[in-house]
């Protein structure tokens, strides 16, 4: 299964009472998650376990989805920005490749929800 990294993951934590400090609570995120500073670290830490780095962006040199084939059984971490700023230069600079979904008309603008739909169903499986 493909790994989603994005810059920013946001959890609401029901706290019982009595409340939990603020420490205690960073504590319950990184029991549930990989918690990394930036984006240096997690693809270094993603690279070193297998993985292949792919930005979704628009770039030069990006690849477009309808001629990108994943490999079977290879790991890849995609890297989503948001709708606005994108994924920033020095993450592209330091992944594998980038991906780009095809785009036709004025608009050149998806939301990351679609955008990850998208990519996620070119990923699936089992796909011809």
């Amino acid at each position: 299964a493909p790994f989603l990294f994005y810059t920013e993951i946001y959890e609401v934590i029901r706290v019982p009472k009595p409340f939990l400090t603020y420490e205690q609570q960073i504590q319950k995120l990184k029991d549930k998650h990989l918690v990394i500073p930036n984006e240096s670290e997690a693809i270094e830490k993603l690279r070193a376990e297998g993985y292949e780095i792919l930005c979704v962006e628009q770039a030069l040199d990006s690849i477009m989805l309808d001629r990108f084939t994943p490999e079977a059984g290879k790991r890849y971490a995609l890297v989503f920005g948001n709708e606005v700023d994108g994924v920033d230069q020095e993450v592209i600079e330091a992944s594998d490749g980038v991906i780009e979904i095809p785009q036709y008309g004025t608009k050149h603008s998806l939301n990351i929800s679609v955008t990850a739909g998208i990519i996620l169903w070119h990923f699936r499986p089992g796909q011809d």
